[in-house]
Protein backbone atom coordinates (compact mmCIF):
# COMPACT_ATOMS: atom_id res chain seq x y z
CA UNK A 1 0.00 0.00 0.00
CA UNK A 2 1.48 3.23 -0.85
CA UNK A 3 0.36 6.32 1.72
CA UNK A 4 -0.44 10.13 1.38
CA UNK A 5 1.81 11.68 3.77
CA UNK A 6 1.40 14.81 5.59
CA UNK A 7 4.48 16.91 5.88
CA UNK A 8 5.93 17.53 9.35
CA UNK A 9 3.87 20.02 10.87
CA UNK A 10 0.34 19.37 8.94
CA UNK A 11 -2.53 16.93 9.62
CA UNK A 12 -2.93 13.79 7.08
CA UNK A 13 -6.17 14.39 4.91
CA UNK A 14 -6.33 11.03 3.44
CA UNK A 15 -4.49 7.50 3.21
CA UNK A 16 -5.37 5.89 -0.73
CA UNK A 17 -4.28 2.93 -2.44
CA UNK A 18 -2.50 2.36 -5.70
CA UNK A 19 -5.05 0.50 -7.59
CA UNK A 20 -7.64 2.85 -5.84
CA UNK A 21 -5.99 6.52 -7.08
CA UNK A 22 -3.54 5.70 -10.05
CA UNK A 23 -4.57 8.78 -11.10
CA UNK A 24 -4.30 11.40 -7.99
CA UNK A 25 -0.76 10.02 -7.64
CA UNK A 26 0.15 10.15 -11.11
CA UNK A 27 -0.89 13.93 -10.99
CA UNK A 28 0.47 14.61 -7.61
CA UNK A 29 3.92 15.79 -7.31
CA UNK A 30 6.89 14.24 -5.35
CA UNK A 31 6.83 15.38 -1.65
CA UNK A 32 9.85 16.41 0.19
CA UNK A 33 9.95 17.19 3.83
CA UNK A 34 12.15 19.94 4.01
CA UNK A 35 12.04 22.91 3.06
CA UNK A 36 8.66 23.58 4.69
CA UNK A 37 6.62 26.05 3.63
CA UNK A 38 3.82 28.08 4.90
CA UNK A 39 0.48 26.65 4.24
CA UNK A 40 -0.17 29.08 1.00
CA UNK A 41 2.74 28.01 -0.40
CA UNK A 42 2.45 24.77 -0.06
CA UNK A 43 -0.71 24.74 -1.59
CA UNK A 44 0.90 26.56 -4.49
CA UNK A 45 3.75 23.83 -4.71
CA UNK A 46 1.15 21.23 -5.01
CA UNK A 47 -0.96 22.82 -7.78
CA UNK A 48 2.12 24.08 -9.40
CA UNK A 49 4.31 20.77 -9.47
CA UNK A 50 1.08 18.59 -9.75
CA UNK A 51 0.11 20.13 -13.22
CA UNK A 52 3.84 19.99 -14.45
CA UNK A 53 4.17 16.39 -13.66
CA UNK A 54 0.47 15.80 -15.45
CA UNK A 55 1.58 17.63 -18.47
CA UNK A 56 4.81 15.98 -18.15
CA UNK A 57 2.83 12.63 -18.13
CA UNK A 58 -0.07 13.22 -20.43
CA UNK A 59 -1.93 12.15 -17.41
CA UNK A 60 -5.77 13.66 -17.36
CA UNK A 61 -6.14 16.56 -14.69
CA UNK A 62 -8.66 19.21 -15.96
CA UNK A 63 -7.77 22.04 -13.69
CA UNK A 64 -10.85 23.16 -12.75
CA UNK A 65 -13.60 23.94 -10.40
CA UNK A 66 -16.66 21.83 -10.38
CA UNK A 67 -14.66 18.64 -11.28
CA UNK A 68 -15.84 15.49 -9.99
CA UNK A 69 -13.75 14.06 -6.63
CA UNK A 70 -13.86 12.41 -3.75
CA UNK A 71 -11.16 13.57 -1.73
CA UNK A 72 -9.33 16.87 -1.00
CA UNK A 73 -6.41 15.93 -2.76
CA UNK A 74 -7.76 15.85 -6.02
CA UNK A 75 -8.79 19.25 -5.98
CA UNK A 76 -5.71 20.47 -4.47
CA UNK A 77 -3.53 19.35 -7.47
CA UNK A 78 -5.87 20.65 -9.87
CA UNK A 79 -6.56 24.51 -8.40
CA UNK A 80 -4.39 25.75 -5.70
CA UNK A 81 -6.88 26.18 -2.30
CA UNK A 82 -9.65 24.36 -3.66
CA UNK A 83 -11.01 21.32 -1.31
CA UNK A 84 -13.34 18.22 -2.83
CA UNK A 85 -17.19 19.09 -0.95
CA UNK A 86 -20.09 17.14 -1.89
CA UNK A 87 -18.47 15.28 -4.41
CA UNK A 88 -17.12 18.35 -6.51
CA UNK A 89 -14.29 20.45 -6.65
CA UNK A 90 -15.07 23.97 -5.50
CA UNK A 91 -12.69 27.16 -3.40
CA UNK A 92 -12.56 26.89 -0.09
CA UNK A 93 -14.84 28.93 2.03
CA UNK A 94 -14.18 32.71 2.03
CA UNK A 95 -12.70 32.07 -1.16
CA UNK A 96 -14.14 33.43 -4.80
CA UNK A 97 -13.83 31.53 -8.21
CA UNK A 98 -12.57 32.87 -10.98
CA UNK A 99 -14.21 33.83 -13.91
CA UNK A 100 -13.05 30.73 -16.43
CA UNK A 101 -13.13 28.60 -12.33
CA UNK A 102 -8.80 27.77 -12.79
CA UNK A 103 -8.44 29.95 -9.63
CA UNK A 104 -9.55 30.42 -6.11
CA UNK A 105 -9.25 34.40 -5.40
CA UNK A 106 -9.32 36.07 -2.34
CA UNK A 107 -12.34 38.61 -1.79
CA UNK A 108 -10.82 42.75 -1.58
CA UNK A 109 -12.06 46.01 -0.24
CA UNK A 110 -11.03 48.93 -1.88
CA UNK A 111 -7.99 50.02 -2.80
CA UNK A 112 -6.32 46.45 -2.66
CA UNK A 113 -4.74 44.86 -5.86
CA UNK A 114 -6.86 43.06 -7.71
CA UNK A 115 -6.73 40.43 -10.57
CA UNK A 116 -10.88 39.91 -11.45
CA UNK A 117 -14.28 41.56 -10.75
CA UNK A 118 -15.59 39.06 -8.36
CA UNK A 119 -12.84 40.18 -5.91
CA UNK A 120 -14.27 43.56 -5.62
CA UNK A 121 -17.81 42.62 -5.83
CA UNK A 122 -18.33 42.63 -1.95
CA UNK A 123 -18.06 46.36 -1.93
CA UNK A 124 -21.33 48.25 -3.54
CA UNK A 125 -20.35 50.28 -6.89
CA UNK A 126 -17.15 48.71 -6.79
CA UNK A 127 -14.59 47.34 -9.72
CA UNK A 128 -11.52 46.36 -10.48
CA UNK A 129 -10.11 48.93 -12.40
CA UNK A 130 -6.35 50.21 -13.43
CA UNK A 131 -5.05 53.18 -11.32
CA UNK A 132 -2.79 56.47 -12.66
CA UNK A 133 0.03 54.25 -12.66
CA UNK A 134 -1.82 51.44 -14.42
CA UNK A 135 -2.26 48.86 -11.86
CA UNK A 136 -5.60 46.49 -11.45
CA UNK A 137 -7.01 48.17 -7.88
CA UNK A 138 -10.87 47.80 -6.84
CA UNK A 139 -11.37 51.03 -6.91
CA UNK A 140 -14.74 53.12 -6.76
CA UNK A 141 -17.06 52.97 -10.25
CA UNK A 142 -16.89 56.65 -12.60
CA UNK A 143 -20.11 57.54 -11.31
CA UNK A 144 -19.57 56.98 -7.63
CA UNK A 145 -16.52 58.69 -5.25
CA UNK A 146 -14.29 57.56 -2.55
CA UNK A 147 -15.36 58.37 1.03
CA UNK A 148 -13.54 56.42 3.66
CA UNK A 149 -14.42 52.36 3.03
CA UNK A 150 -17.30 52.84 1.18
CA UNK A 151 -18.46 55.01 -2.98
CA UNK A 152 -21.04 57.29 -3.00
CA UNK A 153 -23.00 58.34 -6.18
CA UNK A 154 -21.90 61.42 -7.53
CA UNK A 155 -24.94 63.77 -7.45
CA UNK A 156 -25.94 67.29 -8.77
CA UNK A 157 -27.59 70.65 -7.73
CA UNK A 158 -30.09 70.33 -4.73
CA UNK A 159 -29.12 66.56 -4.52
CA UNK A 160 -28.87 64.59 -0.87
CA UNK A 161 -25.23 64.54 -0.35
CA UNK A 162 -22.50 63.46 2.36
CA UNK A 163 -19.43 65.16 1.16
CA UNK A 164 -18.87 67.98 -1.57
CA UNK A 165 -16.53 65.58 -3.78
CA UNK A 166 -20.39 64.16 -4.57
CA UNK A 167 -21.32 67.83 -6.04
CA UNK A 168 -20.73 69.45 -9.39
CA UNK A 169 -18.42 71.97 -10.30
CA UNK A 170 -18.60 75.12 -8.33
CA UNK A 171 -20.96 73.09 -5.49
CA UNK A 172 -20.54 72.50 -2.27
CA UNK A 173 -22.50 70.16 0.24
CA UNK A 174 -24.47 72.19 3.03
CA UNK A 175 -26.76 70.88 5.61
CA UNK A 176 -27.46 67.23 3.31
CA UNK A 177 -27.47 68.46 -0.15
CA UNK A 178 -25.83 70.05 -3.28
CA UNK A 179 -25.73 74.08 -3.54
CA UNK A 180 -24.09 76.83 -5.38
CA UNK A 181 -20.61 78.09 -3.70
CA UNK A 182 -19.72 81.59 -3.51
CA UNK A 183 -20.59 83.97 -6.08
CA UNK A 184 -21.69 80.70 -8.36
CA UNK A 185 -25.41 81.02 -9.36
CA UNK A 186 -27.76 78.10 -10.60
CA UNK A 187 -28.58 77.66 -14.49
CA UNK A 188 -29.71 74.53 -15.85
CA UNK A 189 -29.46 73.00 -12.77
CA UNK A 190 -25.94 73.88 -12.88
CA UNK A 191 -24.17 76.56 -10.66
CA UNK A 192 -22.27 78.96 -13.24
CA UNK A 193 -19.68 81.61 -12.13
CA UNK A 194 -18.72 84.57 -14.53
CA UNK A 195 -15.24 86.53 -13.84
CA UNK A 196 -16.83 89.96 -12.51
CA UNK A 197 -18.91 87.62 -9.92
CA UNK A 198 -16.22 87.33 -7.83
CA UNK A 199 -16.53 90.66 -7.04
CA UNK A 200 -19.94 90.04 -6.26
CA UNK A 201 -21.38 92.15 -9.10
CA UNK A 202 -22.51 91.45 -13.12
CA UNK A 203 -20.99 93.31 -16.11
CA UNK A 204 -23.59 95.91 -15.82
CA UNK A 205 -22.82 96.96 -12.38
CA UNK A 206 -19.35 96.72 -13.09
CA UNK A 207 -19.44 99.49 -15.66
CA UNK A 208 -21.72 102.20 -13.96
CA UNK A 209 -19.14 102.02 -10.90
CA UNK A 210 -16.53 102.44 -13.04
CA UNK A 211 -18.57 105.91 -14.90
CA UNK A 212 -19.10 107.16 -11.42
CA UNK A 213 -15.91 106.91 -10.09
CA UNK A 214 -14.75 109.16 -13.01
CA UNK A 215 -16.83 111.78 -12.21
CA UNK A 216 -15.81 111.44 -8.52
CA UNK A 217 -12.15 111.71 -9.98
CA UNK A 218 -13.22 115.12 -12.06
CA UNK A 219 -15.04 116.21 -9.31
CA UNK A 220 -12.23 116.16 -7.01
CA UNK A 221 -10.65 120.02 -8.08
CA UNK A 222 -13.90 121.61 -7.12
CA UNK A 223 -13.84 120.21 -3.78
Amino acid sequence: MRKCVAWRGYQAEATVTAAASAELIRCRPPLSPTPQPDLPTLWRLLHSAGQQQCNTMKATCDGKLGSACSRNHECAVRVAYSECRERRCVCRENLLASADESRCLPPLTLRYRCEEQVQCAGVPHAACLPDERGYQHCLCKPAFVLHADRCLPRVTLRDACELTAQCGKNMVCEAGSCVCKGFAYERHRQCIVDPDDYVGLDSSSTQLLSSLFLILVSLLPLL
